[in-house]
């Protein structure tokens, strides 16, 4: 059974992890925690938090096509 907080560092460090492949888990938890204790909706909190490293959301590295 996943409780709020649970759910919101889930969906932290996945935001996290898109932005920044070296993301940890111990950051998603900092980051959690401010917007926990904020009483902020979740989703928008999160996505503020985040925004700051990339605008897009996209990944920052190109991937590999694989040869056919």
């Amino acid at each position: 059974m996943a409780t709020e907080w649970n759910k919101l560092v889930k969906k932290t460090y996945s935001l996290g992890k898109l932005q920044d492949p070296a993301y940890t888990l111990g950051q998603a938890m900092k980051n959690a925690k401010k917007v926990y204790h904020n009483g902020s909706t979740m989703v928008e909190s999160v996505k503020k938090r985040m925004s700051f490293k990339n605008k897009k959301g996209g990944r920052k590295t190109k991937r590999r096509r694989s040869k056919k």
